[in-house]
């Protein structure tokens, strides 16, 4: 098909919306965390939230990256590059850590939002470091796997 077929552009923008979207509420997540201590609304309301989309939004981008492959004019190539190898692997263990580590010490937090101000106190402290441990975590494995993707060197 080739990259410059339209379903490709689509596919393309549609992937690039979806890891947007998805990491970058783990981006907001390290952001507004730091403003749980100060009472802030904002972010009181961020951490009470609901956001079941960007979970789907996560693993869309990595379906579309697969269909984007495989709709490339050199699939069998692209695949064995080790610049893509290097994307996916820093993609995966991206989505680990928000699966596995952000996300859960999220609920943790919302968690602790709801109980005593004096034991709050307590527990936020930790929590609120390791939520934004993580998402640099994050955010430094989804800026690497950008940078491969955008230039593909090699």
């Amino acid at each position: 098909m080739g990259v410059n077929n339209p379903i490709y552009v689509v596919v393309l923008i549609a992937h690039a919306s979806c890891a947007i979207i998805g990491f970058g509420t783990v981006a907001l997540s390290g952001y507004y965390v730091r403003k749980v201590n100060s009472n802030d609304l904002e972010a009181m309301r961020y951490f009470d939230s609901r956001r079941i989309g960007p979970r789907i939004f996560v693993v869309a981008a990595f379906c579309l990256g697969l269909l984007l492959i495989y709709l490339s004019n050199n699939s069998t190539s692209l695949i064995n590059s080790a610049w893509l190898k290097l994307g996916i692997a820093d993609y995966g263990v991206a989505t680990a850590v928000t699966f596995g580590f952000v996300w859960p010490t999220e609920a943790k937090l919302k968690r602790a939002l709801g109980g005593a101000s004096s034991a709050r106190d307590l527990c936020l402290d930790g929590l609120i470091r390791r939520i934004s441990l993580g998402s640099l975590i994050v955010d430094l494995l989804v800026s690497a796997a950008l940078i491969l993707m955008v230039t593909q060197p090699g």
